[in-house]
């Protein structure tokens, strides 16, 4: 809700109409990686560790972390193609709506703990 609010407000203030169209999805997108963050699961300590120069590195609970904030990196590409182009065209709001949806889709996928 904050995020949706956040960008509509910043969409209305730089522009309007496309940015708004663009900026909704967006916050739908969002939304969903808070949901597949909440749902996340125990963290895998089972999976081998990288040695770096600064020690050993659980990739397990890196994984873990992941969840989430892959789904915004993801879904809000074409809002930041948009903010680098400087035009909200209408076959990036079309992309965006198809990214929140499949974002919702993916959050929505939660397997069951046995």
């Amino acid at each position: 809700m904050t995020a949706g609010l956040v960008l509509v407000v910043v969409a209305v203030a730089s522009g309007g109409g496309a940015w708004v169209a663009t900026a909704a999805p967006a916050a739908v997108v969002l939304g969903a990686a808070a949901v597949r963050s909440a749902y996340r699961g125990p963290v895998p300590w089972d999976v081998p560790m990288i040695a770096t120069p600064a020690g050993a590195l659980p990739t397990g609970l890196v994984l873990h972390q992941l969840k989430g904030p892959d789904l915004v990196v993801l879904g809000t590409l074409p809002l930041a193609v948009a903010v680098v182009v400087g035009v909200a065209s209408p076959v990036l709001v079309g992309l965006q709506v198809g990214c929140a949806v499949g974002a919702v889709l993916w959050a929505a996928h939660v397997r069951r703990m046995v």
